[in-house]
């Protein structure tokens, strides 16, 4: 018998490239940063929350940032002519979002989010209740050692 055979730290060649093999998946696998993005679109004032968890085709260690804007076509707001009776004078609305449940792996990863939006008017020349504004909102969620969601059957066991 060989003494490599007979120390009990030998570990065989094929056993050593399986696991440099691993741990190079693994690394190649973990980003330094990740970013998920999602987009919704609602009509009118109110509060809106998703139906729907949104995946973010990633999985983040921690709990990711979340990050809101907004945006609305200005044609929607008139042009502040207070001389023509049919033009609204510009008043913009108040929205925002967030998150109101995550979604999380038997291990604590969060895999996706359900996400609520808030659309208001606040203050003097308020325009009349049934105001249609047609407004996109945004989403980023972003965070560090994120992992790339792979098909099932690529995953060696």
């Amino acid at each position: 018998m060989s003494e490599r055979r007979r120390d009990p730290n030998y570990v065989p060649k094929l056993a050593l490239q399986r696991e440099r093999s691993w741990l190079e998946q693994t690394k190649e696998n973990l980003a330094r940063s990740a970013s998920s993005y999602a987009e919704f679109a609602t009509v009118g004032m109110g509060q809106y929350a998703s139906p729907d968890m949104f995946d973010f085709g990633c999985t983040f260690e921690t709990q990711p940032y979340a990050s809101y804007g907004f945006a609305l076509d200005g044609d929607q707001l008139g042009d502040g002519n207070d001389d023509d009776a049919s033009v609204l004078p510009i008043v913009f609305p108040r929205c925002s979002g967030g998150v109101w449940r995550w979604e999380q792996t038997p291990q604590g990863y969060y895999t996706g989010a359900w996400v609520y939006m808030c659309v208001d008017v606040l203050g003097e020349g308020a325009p009349a209740v049934g105001t249609q504004w047609l407004v996109d909102h945004s989403f980023t969620f972003s965070g560090l050692q994120a992992m790339k969601k792979l098909p099932a059957g690529l995953i060696a066991g």
